[in-house]
């Protein structure tokens, strides 16, 4: 059997407890150096009345021609990219590294950051994937003494790796019990109070996906 991955839906980097580009000389810096068209919304819930050049305490930063979206709060602090291709690692890298370099962080707190991925992929086991995940993930015996049988499932799953953790959650696309597409989100979490790097932050977005592929191909061939 194979797997073959369809559609990369996003992958970000997630800042915890710092929030980037807190005032305008700071976001006048980042808008040159990222060298395109930003744009300005404020976050969820918070009033709108504000100069829309002047970036709030919790804003929203869209780079349209790259689709990627900052999110920005005191709470955390979302770089991400939507339908990044294999080229877009790393301008989703750059321009998360120029966002940390161009921000003054030194009245927060960071408490951790991580990466996450989402995508969609086709197994061609013949079946559905609520079945085919049921059978890999669970011990289809597991109630038999008492009369269940098992129709199939979907799971979050929890590893450690050294001093890195990992979490996944795989299910059907959509939750659609008749699909044969399969839904994969990858974290990969750091409890480190000390920014990345650029070349930090490029080599964990590698890995993540790297670390994707190999997931659903090991899950693939475990029966």
């Amino acid at each position: 059997m194979a797997v073959t991955v369809t559609d990369v839906l996003k992958a970000n980097l997630v800042l915890v407890g710092g929030e980037l580009l807190r005032g305008e000389e700071q976001f006048k810096v980042f808008r040159t150096i990222v060298d395109t068209e930003v744009t300005i919304a404020p976050g969820p819930g918070l009033l709108i009345g504000a100069p829309s050049d002047i970036p709030l305490p919790g804003h929203i930063l869209s780079l349209n021609r790259d689709r990627i979206v900052l999110e920005l709060s005191p709470s955390r602090s979302t770089i991400n990219r939507d339908y990044p291709s294999k080229e877009g690692w790393d301008r989703l890298a750059k321009v998360a590294w120029h966002a940390i370099a161009t921000s003054d962080l030194t009245d927060q707190q960071l408490r951790a950051y991580g990466y996450n991925i989402e995508l969609v992929y086709e197994q061609n086991s013949g079946l559905p994937a609520l079945r085919y995940l049921g059978e890999r993930l669970f011990q289809s015996a597991l109630f038999s003494d008492i009369g269940w049988e098992s129709m199939g499932g979907s799971g979050k799953l929890n590893f450690m790796d050294d001093e890195e953790r990992w979490q996944v959650l795989i299910e059907p696309r959509l939750n659609d019990a008749e699909t044969t597409k399969i839904f994969l989100s990858l974290n990969l979490h750091k409890q480190e109070q000390t920014l990345p790097t650029e070349e930090n932050i490029q080599d964990s977005l590698k890995k993540i996906e790297e670390q994707a592929q190999r997931f659903i191909n090991l899950l693939d061939k475990s029966v």
